[in-house]
């Protein structure tokens, strides 16, 4: 006799009948994978996650999400069984010759506006059912909500990449005219991830250890000091004063410095050698 189950999803999906104990675990998967699901701000890492844990709550030999890009549906992840074939496709309304089957198909929308569409497929032929259906409908809006999150979060690193770069250029440019002095400092630690607030945290308080004109900014998982016109006897100092901020943090650092122009020329070879020592 068929039982009934709730689980905390959305309301849409809060009430499902469920016949047996195996019902029951695809339940908790399920519940697993639309918790997971946003954990991550990288898109890769996203996509990746729910083609995991999707395996746990339903069969299929691969998988494709295409997203919306430039009027295009280009593919943004793929794998499994020929996933090239699928990687290589603008969203493929039709299997490629590649031994798939069947497909079941779902769009991905966000503000009632389509921005990509999701696949599963099957080499033999067991065909999808409307659970299938159901379970891929349920999820799609987090997915949504999720790519959403990811795709913001890469503009705008992408956008404070390219402000470390023009500002480093700029002060590269400058102490080449004044002979002057510059390092950068890579400043790295355990417990640290990109986009976090701790690393936002840090951020802060390094700014209110250093200098009013040094320049602070996030990179990735690590923030990095951009010193002009320090004292070369002062730079033990100034990495003493950042040690101790992250340490009052409860986090231990790695600081890796670069020096202009003994280790690079330029913003790119300063922040690679700055890189390196922290890393080393």
């Amino acid at each position: 006799m068929g039982r009934t189950i709730a689980f905390c999803l959305p309301p849409w999906i809060c009430l499902k009948r469920y016949p047996d104990s195996a019902d029951k675990a695809d339940v908790e998967h399920l519940w697993e994978l639309y918790r997971d699901l946003g954990n991550s701000l990288d898109l890769d890492e996203t996509l990746s996650t729910l083609d995991s844990a999707l395996t746990r709550v339903m069969e299929y030999d691969a998988i494709s999400i295409h997203l919306e890009d430039s009027g295009r549906l280009r593919c943004a992840y793929a794998a499994g069984h020929a996933f090239e074939k699928l990687a290589a496709l603008d969203y493929p309304r039709e299997l490629p010759e590649c031994g798939l089957a069947l497909s079941l198909q779902i769009p991905i929308e966000a503000g009632g506006q389509p921005i990509g569409a999701l696949a599963v497929y099957r080499t033999g032929r067991r065909e999808f059912v409307e659970a299938d259906r159901a379970v891929l409908r349920a999820l799609a809006p987090k997915l949504a909500a999720s790519i959403g999150n990811a795709r913001r979060f890469r503009r705008a690193e992408a956008a404070n990449r390219r402000a470390l770069f023009e500002r480093l250029d700029a002060e590269v440019a400058r102490i080449r005219r004044s002979h002057g002095s510059l390092a950068v400092l890579e400043c790295a630690a355990n417990g640290l991830e990109a986009g976090g607030t701790r690393l936002d945290r840090m951020a802060a308080e390094l700014r209110r250890a250093c200098r009013e004109y040094d320049f602070v900014a996030q990179n990735l998982d690590s923030v990095i000091v951009v010193l002009a016109d320090l004292a070369p006897d002062a730079l033990d100092e100034a990495k003493a004063r950042i040690e101790n901020v992250f340490r009052n943090a409860g986090l231990r650092p790695r600081i890796g410095a670069a020096l202009f122009p003994v280790d690079g020329y330029d913003a790119e070879d300063l922040l690679a050698s700055a890189h390196g020592a922290a890393h080393a």
